[in-house]
């Protein structure tokens, strides 16, 4: 293994035999070679093992976690954790296992890092691929830090995989946000005031696939949770910590399946469809808030609400 590296990169890997090597190849090729990289696999059943181990053997850099069991969800999570606390740089660099990183990403957030003590993360644009590797679009980062911080409250705008950052103790992702552990990892490290940047030049090509978690999940479902982290974010300013540790996320995952859904969940709905300026969603959820809870002091507000047009929601979502 590489000694005393200044990167870790941190892989989780689950059945990505197609793109594998292409993103391990990648990071063995970057123009910075003092990294380690951390594969954790997670119980494939394609080639994806057997394709970690090539590389293996082939540079010392590449240093592999096996898998006892596959846990969905939670375990990509305890993945993630599981290579922060493994790592022995003084960087932590996320990277997936269907994208490639260009052949300067590394040295060019090092050097960010290095030139900026002030700056604890640091993410990039990114160039969009299908799956063939044809460029389909393109994600533009904002770079200027004090507007990516304050869109960061309202929406996620640094990719995950273009991330470096330092490392820290305590540092973790959480099991429960369902889809959005990145966009809840950054708003508490917003809360203990880190500061962000994100470099303008795309230092990812980042692989759109049509089996990736973020799609498997009801749409709608998936944006709850993230105004969840919203949520959370809001509570820790207010009193210094959150509700995380009440929070049921089952319940929030089955929220269409739910008969009596809890009133929290409905106002949570109801504010995602806000935020979403889905009308459909917010006449949906109104009609069945003041079914279920009509003497809810909420509960006149939204039905007042789904009457607007999308302009005056766009108007309510800005000023909230």
């Amino acid at each position: 293994m590489q000694v005393n590296p200044i990167v870790s990169i941190v892989m989780s890997v689950y059945n990505a035999e197609k793109h594998l090597s292409l993103a391990i190849e990648s990071i063995l090729n970057q123009s910075f070679s003092n990294f380690e990289l951390i594969i954790i696999e997670d119980c494939s059943t394609d080639e994806s093992l057997s394709i970690i181990k090539k590389y293996q053997a082939k540079d010392s850099r590449v240093f592999v976690i096996k898998k006892d069991k596959n846990k969905g969800f939670k375990g990509f999570v305890e993945n993630l954790n599981l290579g922060i606390e493994t790592a022995r740089g003084i960087y932590i660099a996320r990277m997936d296992a269907d994208d490639i990183s260009n052949i300067d990403r590394l040295k060019n957030q090092v050097e960010y890092l290095d030139n900026h003590p002030e700056c604890f993360l640091v993410g990039s644009s990114a160039v969009h691929i299908d799956e063939n590797g044809e460029k389909i679009g393109a994600f533009l980062s904002e770079t200027n830090d004090k507007k990516l911080m304050n869109l960061l409250k309202k929406r996620n705008t640094i990719y995950h995989p273009t991330i470096m950052f330092r490392k820290e103790l305590g540092l973790h992702y959480r099991d429960k946000m369902n889809g959005c552990e990145d966009y809840d990892f950054y708003l508490r490290l917003l809360s203990k005031d880190k500061i962000f940047h994100n470099l303008g030049e795309p230092l990812l090509q980042y692989r759109i696939l049509d089996n990736s978690i973020s799609r498997k999940d009801n749409y709608f479902v998936k944006w709850m949770f993230v105004e969840k982290a919203k949520e959370f974010y809001y509570q820790r300013k207010s009193t210094g910590k959150d509700l995380y540790h009440q929070f049921d996320e089952q319940e929030l995952k089955q929220f269409f399946e739910i008969e009596n859904p809890s009133s929290e969940n409905i106002i949570l709905g109801l504010k995602t469809a806000i935020s979403l300026q889905d009308i459909d969603y917010l006449k949906q959820l109104s009609h069945k808030f003041s079914t279920l809870y009509p003497s809810h002091k909420e509960s006149k507000k939204y039905a007042l609400f789904s009457k607007f047009p999308i302009f005056i929601l766009k108007i309510i979502n800005k000023i909230s």
